[in-house]
């Protein structure tokens, strides 16, 4: 929260010159939304939730263009929220923006008022430990409609690598091509952001835990750094 409501510059920046491959990531999210849509049945208006959408920004593009039923965006920073609505503009279709919490959202017993056809989610998963993740993949499997996608664009470790070894990797490599572009005081916040509340799950792991959760996990992209990387999941 303080990151994102206290040094949103430093996240735009970071974005900004692609460090974290926001542009391949987001290709690649629009391929699996292609195809998505190419094998639809005709006249379908999925309904897509975005947990932790941020300013919306650079997914709006490719939002405005989709055939969605709904919208629903959502993010624990409710000063971002006005920024997403103004980064998508006008659609053809009803959007709410929300302050939320993804663990709470997954895991109320609330029912939908409209079944989750596409859920996409970029870089706030790992925010949560591993027992919340797998409390968030079980709710969220509950929420998905039987033909819906869940789409997870995260930083996650490599098979056996500790938390506290991705975290050295991750920050080293900030400190060595971040600072190029970023002020010694938000380079060091951003480390210290990273050091202290990013808990990236085992990419093996996570794959056995999504399983046990009711999803078929596969690996659709995966960043040059071993870090960054997209998961498509399916309802098994």
């Amino acid at each position: 929260m303080d990151f994102f409501e206290n040094q949103w510059s430093t996240y735009k920046t970071i974005v900004q010159h692609d460090f974290m491959h926001h542009r391949a990531l987001v290709g690649s999210v629009e391929q699996v939304l292609k195809h998505y849509f190419n094998s639809a049945p005709a006249g379908h208006r999925p309904h897509f939730v975005d947990l932790g959408c941020g300013d919306a920004d650079p997914l709006a593009a490719v939002l405005r263009d989709l055939p969605l039923g709904s919208l629903l965006g959502m993010d624990q920073a409710s000063s971002v929220l006005p920024l997403a609505a103004k980064a998508l503009g006008e659609v053809p279709y009803p959007c709410d923006w929300i302050q939320a919490d993804l663990l709470e959202w997954a895991t109320a017993a609330t029912p939908q008022t409209n079944p989750v056809d596409i859920l996409y989610s970029s870089f706030a998963i790992h925010h949560l430990d591993g027992k919340s993740q797998e409390a968030f993949l079980a709710g969220a499997r509950r929420k998905i409609s039987p033909s819906g996608i869940f789409l997870w664009a995260d930083i996650f470790r490599e098979p056996g690598e500790t938390v506290d070894d991705f975290r050295l990797r991750y920050t080293q490599r900030m400190t060595n091509l971040w600072g190029t572009a970023l002020e010694l005081q938000q380079l060091a916040h951003a480390c210290f952001h990273v050091s202290n509340f990013d808990l990236p799950a085992d990419r093996e792991a996570i794959g056995t835990t999504a399983r046990n959760q009711g999803w078929t996990l596969s690996w659709i992209w995966a960043g040059p750094d071993k870090a960054e990387a997209l998961a498509l999941l399916t309802p098994a």
